[in-house]
């Protein structure tokens, strides 16, 4: 017979008995089980597990998720992308999340991966419902913590990389132990004045093909204005509890 089921953004699968785990990724999640109750919109967010060792190894929950990935990975799987994801404030119970895309090239994916952490900001804050301004409605998540979601840790990567699903890659193989090879990294640079182009950053030392050059320079660091600086130390003494701020200014 012929049923009408309710249609959702989310399905939340919270996997808690160890014991399961295995049968869920390995055999449950295949999108043809959740046709009825996603659209392309949706999202299938599934938490299970721990994040691996530093080492790579995914000693909670054996091969399963590696399988689980590699299925999803597939063309017969139907979905369109996964991210992976820890939440440390789910802890002691497992911390980590499994957000899958019912389409690769759908509305939800795309707004999920904004770079921009300023834009989810103000989805969140257009989203609240009306309360006392003395409450501070995003303690635990803004934009800037959804955009730490979208980076995986050194562990996933490792884990990544040493699983099938990464081992052949070329960013596995060749461009991460060079990265991580301290050798391979240059900083014997200046900054001169050149009479036709300008300021100009120039090597003082012969610098090897293949070589980093200032691989830990400014574009990983943050630079706030004055008035950046002044306004963050403004919000963190109205809102002490506001953990990342603090942090942040700290």
């Amino acid at each position: 017979e012929d049923y009408d089921y309710d249609m959702y953004d989310i399905l939340f699968m919270d996997v808690a008995s160890a014991s399961q785990k295995e049968q869920y990724l390995s055999e449950l999640y295949h999108k043809d089980h959740f046709d009825y109750l996603i659209d392309a919109e949706s999202m299938i967010v599934v938490n299970v597990g721990s994040m691996p060792s530093i080492h790579g190894d995914d000693v909670t929950d054996q091969d399963s998720r590696t399988d689980f990935f590699k299925m999803i990975s597939t063309d017969s799987s139907c979905y369109g992308s996964a991210i992976v994801y820890e939440e440390p404030l789910a802890a002691p119970l497992d911390t980590t999340f499994i957000s899958i895309f019912s389409e690769f090239h759908s509305e939800t994916y795309f707004r999920y991966v904004r770079p921009m952490p300023t834009s989810i900001d103000l989805d969140i804050v257009q989203r609240f419902h009306k309360q006392d301004s003395s409450l501070l409605p995003t303690q635990f998540y803004d934009g800037s913590s959804h955009k730490a979601y979208l980076t995986p840790s050194r562990a996933w990567e490792n884990w990544y990389c040493r699983s099938n699903l990464g081992k052949d890659q070329y960013q596995c193989h060749t461009l991460l132990p060079k990265f991580y090879d301290p050798a391979n990294h240059v900083s014997e640079t200046e900054i001169r004045r050149d009479a036709t182009k300008g300021r100009g950053h120039y090597a003082v030392t012969d610098i090897p093909e293949g070589s980093f050059i200032n691989a830990d320079d400014s574009h990983i660091h943050l630079h706030m204005h004055r008035y950046q600086w002044e306004a963050l130390n403004d919000f963190v003494e109205k809102f002490p509890d506001a953990h990342m701020y603090r942090d942040l200014k700290n």
